[in-house]
């Protein structure tokens, strides 16, 4: 999810929970108050970066025959390789007809080869600009940048309190959870597998009244690639109902059907870090259980939602492609993309709906967790929801009010797996950043191809902005 849910509650049988909070809310999770961590904690090497492998000129170009083949040969002459080329009418020279070239490649001006580019460019161009360095905020580029993020997590009273937390006034719940967090927090990615948890009897009994309850409500209304999943799930991974499922099992799954993996975390995040996971193929996934009184309901994302929602779906491709879209437009964008970003996550992978052989089918994970939701999206009733055909634009600029503690008032449903994956990538594509990024499978790690700096932005009104 991509806000880890904040309460939604409309009765004892309803469960969803928030994803992540937006920039105007508090940025983390409702958990004891002792497991606080501060940004004092953050080294000065956290707070920014600087892509200095690469340069970044625009040449200004009359607009000739060959003239683009003749400057692009330069580059070849001295075996200097591109990384980005755009090209815009001249804002130098509006009256004749010229354009700006924007060229970023590999090297610095150090390099001999890159200062006779630049002396050969300057010869045959009306213009060249050498190009500053645009910041931007700071983004994970490193797989193990991973382990700097997610290390905060506040206490009642910080956002949560609200949604009248069953566990807020019982000790012995708080320890555990406070317990179970200590293990997330304390888990590195270069740990051999995901830290385990030995569930209690109560928590185990929590997990054996969800799990054949949910399972029920699958039947005609879940997608097939997640009955598929869950069935592989049960057979690989430890879904049963007596038993509450490793998370390092099912990262090991996951990585060997989609190349997906679960990192556990603490509690909510702020949507810079949880969508930036995605970027790496990575999901962040609670270990705590919800509390006994009130089985069907948390008021924020716990494992029963993780396992029972998110899990399955990230062995689809498909719905592991869309997620890494989201996640990959959310690194470096500017903050006020990110709300929209977050609209678009919780109408697709939340509460996203398919056509399937004629019929809609669910595919959120804020559904598929959801006995209530559940019931809702497929009423029969004269109230029942409304449906419409996806629209990321529509989405993500009109429909950042949704409502967080009632079920969905209306739905948005893609014809097919191919019809969500081109409207959000039309959608990402079109974000304005001063950069393109690209993950290398092979590293795992995120590749820019302009030269750029990652500043990290400290919080301030209550927004975290990071």
């Amino acid at each position: 999810m991509f806000y880890r849910l904040v309460s939604r509650r409309i009765s004892s049988t309803h469960h969803v929970g928030k994803r992540f909070f937006t920039t105007s809310q508090t940025a983390q999770a409702a958990v004891p108050a002792d497991t606080m961590r501060d940004n004092s904690e953050i080294a000065e090497d956290q707070r920014y970066f600087e892509v200095n492998d690469k340069t970044g000129i625009i040449v200004t170009l009359k607009d000739e025959k060959g003239v683009l083949n003749k400057a692009l040969g330069v580059f070849d002459k001295y075996g200097v390789c591109l990384s980005h080329i755009e090209s815009k009418p001249s804002k130098f020279y509006k009256k004749s007809k010229a354009y700006d070239f924007y060229l970023d490649f590999e090297g610095s001006f150090d390099d001999e080869p890159v200062r006779n580019l630049i002396s050969d460019l300057s010869k045959m161009s009306k213009h060249l600009t050498i190009c500053g360095t645009p910041e931007v905020p700071w983004f994970p580029t490193n797989f193990y940048d991973l382990d700097k993020i997610g290390k905060e997590t506040l206490s009642e009273g910080d956002g949560i309190q609200e949604a009248d937390h069953p566990g807020f006034r019982d000790e012995e719940y708080k320890k555990r959870r406070n317990f179970i967090t200590e293990l997330a927090l304390k888990y590195q990615m270069y740990d051999k597998e995901v830290p385990r948890v030995e569930y209690t009897d109560t928590e185990v009994g929590v997990w054996q009244h969800c799990y054949p309850k949910l399972k029920k409500h699958y039947v005609g209304r879940a997608v097939k690639e997640f009955n598929e999943s869950l069935a592989q799930m049960e057979k690989y991974c430890g879904f049963a109902e007596d038993n509450i499922p490793q998370l390092e099992d099912i990262s090991q799954y996951l990585i060997s059907k989609t190349g997906w993996r679960i990192r556990p975390v603490g509690g909510l995040l702020s949507q810079r870090e949880f969508l930036n996971g995605l970027a790496f193929k990575v999901f962040h996934s609670t270990q705590y259980i919800r509390h006994h009184s009130a089985p069907e309901y948390t008021p924020e994302p716990d494992i029963i939602h993780e396992l029972m929602g998110h899990a399955p779906m990230f062995a689809n491709k498909h719905y592991a492609d869309l997620s890494q879209m989201i996640g990959l437009a959310s690194l470096g964008c500017p903050d006020h993309y990110l709300p929209r970003l977050g609209t678009l996550y919780w109408f697709t992978i939340e509460f996203g709906l398919c056509m399937e052989e004629g019929e809609r089918k669910a595919y959120g994970a804020g559904i598929l967790s959801s006995f209530g939701e559940l019931d809702w999206c497929f009423s029969q009733e004269e109230k029942a929801p409304k449906f419409f055909p996806l629209d990321c634009e529509e989405i993500a600029e009109n429909h950042g009010d949704f409502p967080i503690s009632s079920v969905q008032p209306y739905y948005f449903v893609s014809e097919s797996w191919e019809d969500a994956r081109k409207k959000i990538r039309d959608y990402c594509d079109a974000i304005p950043r001063p950069f393109n990024v690209f993950y290398n499978e092979k590293t795992q790690n995120i590749e820019v191809d302009r030269k750029i700096k990652g500043v990290y932005k400290t919080c301030k009104d209550n927004e975290l902005l990071f």
